[in-house]
């Protein structure tokens, strides 16, 4: 790889970082403002599809929400993986 690949692949690994920690910290704020999250009471998949639609349509970018698929007791629990459970296209 050359200066030139190597710099571009940085600029877009950058830049690729920036955008997620923005629009992590903005859908974040949107669900806490909404009162949506682990310290809220749950609210429908319907609720959320709408929610990632109109992010989508607003950003340009793929919303995909994940659920996290669990193993073992409660309070010993670990992830072992994750699973799509809405995917909403701009």
């Amino acid at each position: 790889m050359d200066n030139l690949e190597k710099e571009l692949s940085e600029i877009l690994r950058d830049t690729g970082e920036h955008i997620t920690e923005n629009y992590l910290d903005m859908f974040f704020e949107i669900f806490d403002d909404l009162k949506i999250g682990p310290d809220h009471p749950p609210v429908s998949v319907e609720v959320l599809n709408g929610i990632a639609a109109a992010l989508a349509q607003a950003s340009g970018y793929r919303v995909i929400l994940q659920a996290d698929i669990k193993e073992g007791k409660p309070n010993t629990d670990r992830t072992i993986g994750y699973k799509d459970i809405i995917v909403a296209e701009p």
